[in-house]
This record gives structure tokens, C-alpha cells and sequence, in this order.
């Protein structure tokens, strides 16, 4: 027992001198590599400020030879601040041909987020649509959102074809999403609104009813797809009230012929929530033909859709003053008073109420 004791107790006094001697070296290691990064950065750079298109790309080449993908990002950035683009220095062609490039491919691939970010970031620069394609695919749809932000903004950069359908599936559900990767994930499809609008409309059919709806419901507001009107106009009736408070929203930013038509509809549903976004985006609209039927909604039982529905008619400016003024409140007291409160805005106030 006593040798066994000595045993366990000599292996654990040479654990504690191994990570010692590691706590005493780490800095050292540390500095080391950032001494390495920081010349292989530099020798990169020398060779690629140096480089013109026609020169023999030796020196270029053999600076490339182990260069890693994160230093190969920094000199294609300050290329690029410097005025220049990487085809300006016939930099595409020479870097593709490199073992840095094949390094891409793995940092794509690899199991640390950040080299996978790098890659996504690097795409922007050098990827191709014929041969990079599946490589984006594949950080869109990264469970990291450092990575899959970065893919997208690569995406949005690029515009490549064939883009569409993987951008749906992450709305639809094919990848994680977080608010602020909704917001660009809505901006990206935009970028490409010519090809996602037909795309678009398969997938709120298909999606009727799930939660995925909503947030195609948001994409569609900045297609402003005529041809989408039917189908908001349709959940606009039998959609659950997220739906139908999303529909309103899209109509509305979409701008579409018959948002009017639609948005007036809507001041009618029996949920005051969809009401008040609907005199909200009649307001938005500035829609002087809805000004009646906003004058009907200063007597709703709702104070937040007789509040929207003034401040839509405020917008419209002297023809929704005069049915403010004319208020009586004789007739309805509560739309007499939310027509005066209105009325007595300043500019200041307004623009908060319009946020």
C-alpha cells in the first residue's frame, strides 16, 4: 500500500511540474506565433503591393506557399483599402493555384467556428459561383451564427444564382436564426429580388399555418410582389392573429396595387391588434382614399387603433386635418379627444410615434 502510495503521489508531483513548465512556456509559444503571423503577414503583403498583372508571380507564390487563410484575409483587406481589387493584381488566378487556397477548402470544413468564419469571409473575395457554390451552401447553414452572418453576408456580396432556394430553407427552418440573422437574411433575398419573388410564393403555400409563415410573411414585405396580394389577402381572413397582424405589415411595406383596398379590409377584423396596424400602414401609405373609413375608426374601442387611425389622418395632410377638426363630441366624445391630442403633436412626438 505504502508503494502505491509513492507511486500516485510521484505522478502527481510530475503532472503539476508538466503544467508548470507549460504555464511557464505558454508565453513564449504565444509570442512565437504571433511573431510568425505577424512576418508572414508582412511578406505577404511586400508580395502582393509589389505584384501587377503580366509580372511573374513567383514572388506572389511563394509568399502564398504558407500562408493561412486568416493572413491571406488581411492582405486581400488591405488591398482592398488601399483602392485596389484582388483582380486589379490578377491576385484570383494566382491565389487559386496556391496550397493557401486548398487550406480554405479545409478552414471551411474545420471544426473551429472562427476558421470556418474566415472561410466564409474569404469566399467574398475569391469564390466562384461554378466551383464555390455548395462550399457557401454549407456555411450558410452553419450551426455557429458568427459563421452562418458572415456566409450570408458573403451571399449578399455575391448574388451568385442558384442562391435562392438554401437562403428559404434557412427561413424556412433549415438552419438556426436569431433575429438580427432574420434582418439579414431578409436583406440578402432582396439583394436578389428578381429570382426570389416565384421562389417565395411556393413557400408560404407550402408553409400555411406553421411558424415558419411568419417569417416568410416578413421577406415578402420587401418583395412588394404583386402577385402576392391574392395570398395576403387570403390570410388576412383565415390566418391565426400573428398571421394577420404579419400580413398587415407586409401590405403595407410592400406598397403594392391593392394594399388600400386590402389594409381598409382590415380595419375591420375582430382583433384590435390587426386594426391598429392596419391604420398604421394607411398612414404609412399616405392612402387619401382610406380617409373615411380612418375617420370610422377614431370610434373604435380600441384606444390604440383611435390613436393610429388619427395619426394616419394627420399624415394625410390638410383633407386629414379638416376630418380631425370636424370631430364632434357631441357624437363620440373618445374620437373628439384622440382627434384634439393628435392634432396638438409636435414634429418631435409624431416622428416617435412613427418608429
Amino acid at each position: 500500500m505504502a508503494d502505491l502510495l509513492r507511486t500516485l503521489l510521484l505522478v502527481e508531483a510530475g503532472i503539476l511540474a508538466l503544467l508548470f513548465l507549460v504555464l511557464l512556456a505558454w508565453p513564449v509559444v504565444v509570442r512565437v506565433v504571433e511573431a510568425r503571423r505577424a512576418r508572414q503577414r508582412r511578406d505577404l503583403l511586400a508580395a502582393v503591393w509589389n505584384h501587377r498583372p503580366g509580372d511573374a508571380p513567383g514572388e506572389v507564390l511563394g509568399a502564398l506557399a504558407d500562408t493561412s487563410p486568416k493572413a491571406l484575409l488581411w492582405a486581400l483587406e488591405a488591398v482592398e483599402e488601399g483602392g485596389l481589387e484582388p483582380e486589379d493584381l490578377d491576385l484570383d488566378r494566382l491565389i487559386r493555384g496556391t496550397p493557401a487556397f486548398g487550406r480554405l477548402e479545409r478552414a471551411a470544413r474545420s471544426v473551429f467556428w472562427w476558421r470556418r468564419q474566415t472561410a466564409a469571409q474569404l469566399l467574398a473575395r475569391l469564390g466562384r459561383p461554378e466551383s464555390d457554390r455548395s462550399l457557401l451552401v454549407s456555411l450558410l447553414r452553419d450551426p455557429h451564427p458568427a459563421v452562418s452572418s458572415a456566409a450570408l453576408l458573403t451571399a449578399r456580396e455575391l448574388g451568385w444564382p442558384g442562391l435562392v432556394e438554401p437562403l428559404l430553407d434557412l427561413a424556412s427552418g433549415g438552419g438556426p436564426a436569431t433575429r438580427g440573422k432574420e434582418t439579414l437574411l431578409r436583406e440578402t433575398l432582396s439583394a436578389l429580388d428578381a429570382d426570389v419573388a416565384p421562389a417565395l410564393r411556393s413557400r408560404l403555400r407550402a408553409t400555411v399555418g406553421q411558424p415558419e409563415e411568419l417569417t416568410l410573411l416578413r421577406i415578402a414585405g420587401q418583395l412588394a410582389d404583386e402577385e402576392l396580394l391574392p395570398y395576403l389577402r387570403e390570410r388576412l381572413r383565415h390566418g391565426g392573429l400573428e398571421v394577420r397582424v404579419q400580413a398587415v405589415k407586409t401590405v403595407g411595406e410592400a406598397g403594392m396595387a391593392g394594399a388600400t383596398d386590402a389594409l381598409r379590409s382590415a380595419l375591420q377584423d375582430p382583433a384590435w391588434q390587426v386594426r391598429t396596424q392596419a391604420a398604421r400602414a394607411l398612414g404609412e401609405l399616405e392612402a387619401e382614399d382610406a380617409a373615411g373609413d380612418l375617420q370610422r375608426s377614431l370610434s373604435d374601442p380600441s384606444w390604440w387603433v383611435r390613436l393610429r387611425a388619427a395619426l394616419a389622418l394627420r399624415r394625410l395632410g390638410e383633407p386629414g386635418h379638416e376630418l380631425l377638426q370636424s370631430t364632434d363630441p357631441g357624437e363620440d366624445q373618445y374620437a373628439a379627444d384622440m382627434a384634439r391630442y393628435v392634432l396638438g403633436l409636435e414634429d418631435a412626438a409624431l416622428r416617435e410615434y412613427a418608429r
